[in-house]
């Protein structure tokens, strides 16, 4: 008989489908595990009956942390670049998963993120020395502003105080490599940015498009897919602004809706493409089904 120890991570990492010309591909970069103490604006008794509603355990939640690759055919392009354990031990998948998705770190060319969060721009150090060697750093000129200012660092809670650290050491590493725009530019190759200020100042969606095909990339506007859709006013300590980030939500949630966009999200449940239809009050997550195929196989009925 063989013995063969349990693997500790899922062997699927990375998962792609097509988005027009365009490849779009999911990276897993584990999960990190949060108490509802971080969540502000819901009472324990309806977090726990949310959770209790999607088949999940109560008091607490994991999260899933995904990153996002874009393959133009003449350009690599990341939204997001994980958290490199900056979140705890099971937040460091990223190196390993983009090695699995065939992609080496000399090939991004480009990453933008939808914040600065560490879960979103950890993976872009290594002991204060730039991950990727050739890439640009692009990035929304209010949040640049906000996470390179010392004044609002000095206002920060203890907890996030490092996180200024962080962005400064991004910047200074990948010096003459990185740049800022305006809210809603268009940042080419088919990405439109779209602002969805609250969580941070200048927190960023993506609106790509493709051979007539659209993606909304929206970084945290929802955060657990048991909790936000259903309860958009729900906020998290993380939040900069939480009035205005639930009111950025309901836009999104709405946009999303009403023009029947697929999405996908730093948070949702790997890898996180879907679309968002309302019920009730609030909304609901309808994840896409699984792509078997990539390369947009037409329907071939064997009966």
């Amino acid at each position: 008989m063989s013995a063969i120890a349990p693997s500790r991570v899922q062997a699927t990492r990375a998962y792609r489908r097509k988005l027009g010309d365009y490849e779009i591909t999911a990276l897993s970069d584990g999960f990190v595990d949060l108490s509802f103490g971080v969540w502000q604006g819901i009472d324990a008794e309806s977090f726990d009956a949310a959770l209790t509603d999607h088949f999940l355990p109560t008091g607490g939640f994991r999260n899933g942390i995904t990153s996002f690759i874009v393959n133009t055919g003449s350009k690599i392009i990341m939204i997001d670049a994980g958290a490199a354990g900056l979140f705890g031990p099971n937040s460091y998948h990223f190196p390993d998963n983009l090695a699995h998705a065939g992609i080496t770190a000399a090939d991004i060319d480009v990453v933008i993120p939808t914040h600065a969060h560490p879960d979103h721009v950890g993976a872009l150090l290594k002991d204060g020395q730039p991950t990727l060697p050739n890439a640009e750093i692009r990035i929304n000129q209010t949040e640049l502003d906000f996470w390179t200012s010392e004044a609002e660092q000095a206002k920060a809670p203890d907890f996030m105080r490092s996180w200024w650290d962080l962005v400064r050491g991004i910047d200074a590493a990948y010096a003459g490599r990185v740049s800022s725009f305006a809210a809603e530019a268009s940042l080419g190759d088919g990405i439109t940015h779209m602002s969805f200020p609250g969580h941070t100042p200048g927190h960023s969606g993506y609106l790509i498009e493709s051979a007539g095909e659209k993606l909304l990339i929206w970084g945290d506007l929802v955060v657990h897919h048991a909790i936000q859709f259903q309860h958009p006013q729900a906020s998290m300590i993380f939040d900069i602004d939480s009035a205005v980030g639930h009111q950025s939500r309901l836009r999104g949630l709405d946009m999303a809706a009403t023009d029947k966009l697929l999405t996908a999200a730093t948070h949702l449940p790997f890898p996180t493409f879907g679309y968002v239809a309302r019920r009730g009050d609030g909304y609901h997550w309808v994840p896409e089904t699984w792509r078997y195929d990539v390369s947009g196989l037409a329907w071939q009925p064997v009966v």
